[in-house]
């Protein structure tokens, strides 16, 4: 983002509590900002996204992703989901103000800290899983699932993020319908997607998230070839995916169980996310075999929202002519006063049951060396929908 128009969103924030600290993420047509709000003396961290739509070229196919994120954003509510305060537009400029995260993503937590013990792993793919299983409860995929898009809050929490591919799986007609588009991170893209046929989407968030379980355990990517999809998907099928010793030492065999059946790369043998939370792995922690209150209430609302929530009921996002701020969403529940936002931020997103507070029982570090430091994944090319 040039400056010019940075300093314009800034000044236009402002007059409203909002004040910029510093950029935290950068990409082709959206930069994340941490933020701060103020109201009543009381001061809120947050977290900005701010999309570009003029930085997008223009064309339907673009602007056709950019409509989905602040759609599906908008009606998306999971405590496992980060939170969204609200989303405001001036002009072509798209400003989306979220809970902040305190302690990053999980992939610069496991470059830092290194692989995590399992039972944290449980933890955060649990967590990962009933976000996953809401979204698709209301005919929705994520579609770029990975560690980069998980988040982490002071309480140890992970959060799903970044609805910048997600999409649904109805078409205009309320039909069911493949997805088409290549998109995603190669390290972690479904087999099926990599055969470039129509694929379906729920199954390949699975994918990511047997991924994303395995990054957890052993610091790096599960498959070696992830610069060339041929072989790519050749040891998917394969099931090439090769662990750190170390890591398979002290890792229980209903994990490495439940991961075969994450990476089976015939999706319609691959474990549902249901099935996921119900499996033995998971239970093995008996405090994550039931839903939390937040996440039992969000699951009986996406019952009840599936006909609300379609694809033909979005709205469509359209860059204004005119410089005059627009506020799109804003929970007034939330906003009657600082107080009030300070203890929706102790309540809400902070739901039991929490990883032990105890030194010795937070993240442990299984092994840190060089050549278990995860490789750089790339964002793969689109190919048009």
């Amino acid at each position: 983002m040039d400056e010019a128009v940075e300093k314009t969103v800034q000044e236009c924030l402002e007059p409203l509590g909002y004040k910029f600290i510093k950029k935290i993420g950068e990409g082709s047509y959206a930069n994340v900002y941490s933020t701060k709000y103020t109201k009543d003396g009381v001061t809120i961290p947050m977290a900005c996204k701010i999309l570009r739509t003029d930085k997008v070229g223009g064309d339907d196919h673009s602007m056709k992703f950019v409509t989905r994120e602040l759609n599906i954003t908008l009606n998306t509510y999971h405590p496992d989901i980060i939170h969204t305060f609200s989303v405001f537009q001036r002009s072509a400029i798209f400003m989306i103000f979220m809970r902040n995260a305190e302690y990053g993503n999980v992939t610069n937590f496991l470059i830092k800290h290194g692989p995590v013990k399992e039972k944290v792993a449980r933890f955060w793919t649990r967590q990962t899983a009933s976000a996953l299983m809401y979204l698709h409860e209301l005919d929705l995929v994520h579609r770029d699932m990975k560690c980069d898009n998980l988040l982490i809050t002071v309480n140890h929490n992970v959060k799903v993020a970044d609805f910048g591919f997600a999409r649904f799986t109805l078409d205009m007609n309320g039909k069911n319908c493949k997805c088409t588009t290549y998109c995603g991170s190669i390290p972690y893209t479904a087999p099926e997607i990599l055969k470039g046929v129509p694929y379906d989407g729920k199954p390949t968030d699975v994918w990511s998230l047997g991924c994303i379980l395995f990054v957890m355990l052993n610091k790096k990517l599960p498959f070696k070839s992830n610069n060339n999809y041929t072989k790519l998907y050749q040891e998917q099928n394969a099931r090439k995916y090769v662990w750190v010793e170390k890591a398979l030492e002290v890792t229980s065999k209903e994990c490495v169980e439940i991961m075969s059946k994450l990476l089976d790369p015939n999706p319609r043998n691959r474990i549902t996310c249901e099935e996921f939370l119900n499996s033995t792995w998971v239970k093995m922690d008996p405090k994550l075999v039931k839903n939390t209150e937040a996440e039992k209430q969000a699951l009986e609302n996406a019952y009840v929202r599936r006909n609300d929530i379609k694809p033909y009921k979005m709205v469509k996002i359209n860059p204004d002519t005119k410089n005059q701020l627009k506020i799109l969403s804003q929970d007034n529940k939330q906003w009657a006063s600082a107080k009030d936002l300070q203890q929706v931020m102790v309540n809400t997103f902070e739901e039991e049951p929490k990883p032990p507070a105890k030194d010795e029982d937070r993240p442990i570090i299984v092994s840190e060396t060089e050549e278990t430091k995860p490789g750089k994944t790339q964002r793969s090319p689109q190919r048009t929908a």
